[in-house]
């Protein structure tokens, strides 16, 4: 039996870190990591060399599903914010040094799909957006990486499937595609029509956490998620409607909770593994 691709992103088990995080995973049961750069680097300011992180995530047994996550790229001629999600005053020379330390990482471990979220605040013409989007994905391809786009419902321009899709479509570049994330499509409506018009293999992965009984716009992307059919989503929709579409890729808890933070990791590892699983069967 082929096992599920389930697949765990760290901030679920958060503050747990670098080789913790892998750790919990495999133990809880998932079969993939979604790597975070914040947690790698501190992991190699603690001392220790980008060999020793590629052999931990080896002996881990887990496969990297995407290395997270560039920011504040729009609107910024594609320039991206590495880990982070506000400047603190870095010049442009430190901010695309970081960013080509961010992508040869990714590659030694793995080459897994980058990501890279949409403008949250900020407002501007699509025909920027579109090229700073490009640009992004060209400094990518000399690594040999892909992108992939995260949209979220209180974004205030690219917040739906078909806005995402036509920014992806613009940009005429073939290494990018869709990073799907239940509760920040959520946030504004799931919009699950939409996924008419994306080819199966431009989906590059797909996140799921559910969200707290609130009204949408009070939603924090940051505070508010929950474990699967816990919440309010209709997540068997979303997860119904990408097997339809041909989708085979990975699956992905990430939840960002507090209350859970102060809690057992392993313990919510494992909750989150059997309800991604029970949400994931036929």
């Amino acid at each position: 039996m082929v096992p599920m691709k389930m697949s765990l992103n760290p901030v679920t088990i958060s503050p747990c870190n670098f080789e913790d995080s892998l750790k919990i995973a495999y133990q809880a049961g998932f079969i993939g990591i979604g790597l975070r750069f914040n947690l790698v680097k501190d992991y190699l300011n603690a001392g220790h060399s980008l060999k020793d992180v590629k052999d931990f995530v080896e002996k881990s047994k887990l496969v990297p599903t995407e290395m997270g996550f560039l920011s504040g790229w729009m609107f910024h001629d594609g320039i991206p914010l590495a880990g982070k999600r506000a400047r603190t005053g870095e010049t442009k020379e430190q901010l695309l040094e970081e960013m080509e330390f961010f992508f040869s990482v990714t590659k030694e471990l793995g080459s897994p799909p980058v990501t890279a979220l949409v403008e949250l605040n900020e407002v501007g013409p699509l025909e920027k957006a579109v090229e700073d989007f490009g640009w992004l994905c060209d400094r990518a391809a000399g690594y040999d990486l892909k992108i992939m786009l995260e949209f979220s419902g209180s974004a205030p321009q690219a917040n739906r499937i078909r806005d995402a899709w036509k920014l992806i479509q613009a940009s005429k570049r073939t290494n990018c595609g869709l990073l799907l994330d239940s509760f920040l499509m959520f946030m504004k409506d799931l919009y699950l029509d939409d996924l008419e018009v994306v080819p199966a293999e431009r989906i590059f992965t797909v996140h799921i956490a559910d969200a707290k009984p609130k009204p949408r716009h009070e939603l924090n992307m940051l505070k508010d998620r929950l474990i699967p059919g816990e919440g309010i989503i209709p997540l068997k929709d979303l997860v119904n409607a990408v097997k339809k579409k041909g989708y085979n890729g990975f699956f992905t808890i990430e939840i960002f909770n507090e209350e859970y933070s102060r809690q057992d990791p392993l313990e919510i590892a494992k909750r989150s593994w059997k309800a991604l699983k029970d949400l994931l069967k036929e």
